[in-house]
């Protein structure tokens, strides 16, 4: 799979990546191979990712390779299988940089810059042919990545975001905890319930409280103390607590 710079075939809005190719290889969709090529400005590598902190200055670009860890990629198979995008074509996600773990750039609006550092990962651009870029809209239905358990269902600025413990990391004294949000729960899911990798649990809500925003699911992953009640994990902790740490999504 391979990554390339956006340019001129979108001149109109700002750079994005295509940061992973899901290959039609079998009946399912799945993810061959594992290495990717992201285009990177030469002066502004993030220590994260390797995209640059701004997407405003282009200069001289450089590829970088790096593994995609197996369980990001293989979500992202998972929701391109399940809502069927490719149809039996390949299906290539793409991102802009203000999509991307800790970055401060916007992706939307003004591309400007955020008030803090992002959370997570922006997930709502692909393409199945080329120069036809699509996105999601309020029909995307969202299956869990891991088995777990949710302890808690809480307001963002969007729609809603479902907090769910896993149930495959077990550290002493911290828990780690993954967030779907700017969706819509399924009605069925409570406080409590048990969920198991696939099962569907919600859908991507509009994003008429904001229109400037497409239709997204913002995903991010949190190490958090086993302190933490399970009803202070909203947006309000997530953004400024010391008692929790960000992972990065894409190498879970």
């Amino acid at each position: 799979a391979s990554a390339s710079f956006l340019g001129s075939s979108l001149s109109k809005v700002a750079p994005m990546y295509f940061v992973l190719t899901l290959q039609n290889l079998h009946p399912l969709v799945q993810v061959s191979p594992i290495i990717i090529k992201v285009a990177v400005p030469e002066l502004q590598h993030s220590a994260i990712l390797g995209q640059c902190d701004s997407p405003q200055t282009v200069c001289r670009l450089n590829f970088l390779k790096f593994s995609l860890m197996k369980r990001f990629s293989e979500y992202l198979t998972a929701i391109a299988r399940i809502n069927r995008l490719g149809n039996g074509r390949q299906v290539e996600w793409l991102f802009h940089t203000g999509m991307l773990f800790s970055t401060r750039d916007k992706w939307w609006g003004d591309f400007g810059s955020r008030s803090s550092a992002h959370e997570g990962i922006d997930i709502t651009y692909f393409r199945t042919r080329p120069r036809e870029i699509c996105r999601f809209n309020d029909t995307i239905i969202i299956p869990a990545m891991e088995d777990g358990q949710i302890i808690n269902i809480c307001d963002d600025f969007l729609g809603r975001t479902l907090v769910v413990e896993t149930a495959n990391h077990k550290f002493a004294g911290t828990r780690v905890i993954y967030t779907y949000a700017h969706i819509l729960p399924e009605s069925r899911l409570l406080i409590g319930h048990r969920i198991k990798k696939n099962d569907i649990i919600a859908r991507i809500c509009d994003t008429r409280k904001n229109p400037q925003l497409p239709p997204h699911l913002h995903f991010s992953c949190f190490e958090v103390e086993k302190g933490v009640l399970p009803g202070d994990l909203n947006w309000n902790l997530f953004s400024k607590s010391t008692s929790i740490a960000p992972i990065h999504p894409v190498f879970l």
